[in-house]
């Protein structure tokens, strides 16, 4: 789920951040540059320990946070990363203590400033802590 997507026939849908296809991303509408996000969702709450991210070449998300939450329309925490800016297609990993880590079944990236065309998000993965099956 999306705050904006910069057209109406999936070119730069949300999906896109996941694709395993070069050259894709979401983007947000033309002249947004703040207070967007991408948000999904897990059937099962779970906790994550680290995340990577990338940006579309020429775009730059500089103030933002990754947030968890319950509930259908979530009240959104902020998880304790520690986060800098995303630029210029650079993957970036971010990691917390798993023992920090809380579960939750929505996570969303929200960002509050950013540069550029378009910004949004060409790669974005969230790892997961996962728990021991004791028989």
């Amino acid at each position: 789920m999306t705050s904006s997507e910069k057209d109406a026939n999936s070119n730069f849908a949300g999906f896109k951040a996941f694709s395993p296809i070069r050259n894709t991303a979401w983007r947000v509408a033309k002249g947004i540059n703040s207070d967007f996000w991408m948000a999904l969702y897990s059937i099962e709450p779970v906790r994550i320990y680290k995340f990577t991210a990338q940006t579309p070449v020429a775009t730059k998300l500089i103030k933002w946070t990754i947030q968890g939450g319950n509930d259908h329309n979530p009240n959104w925490k902020d998880l304790p990363f520690t986060t800098r800016s995303i630029e210029d297609g650079i993957t970036y990993i971010f990691k917390i203590d798993p023992a920090l880590a809380e579960e939750y079944q929505w996570y969303r990236i929200f960002v509050e400033e950013s540069e550029g065309v378009n910004p949004g998000l060409s790669y974005w993965q969230l790892y997961t802590v996962n728990p021991l099956l004791i028989l």
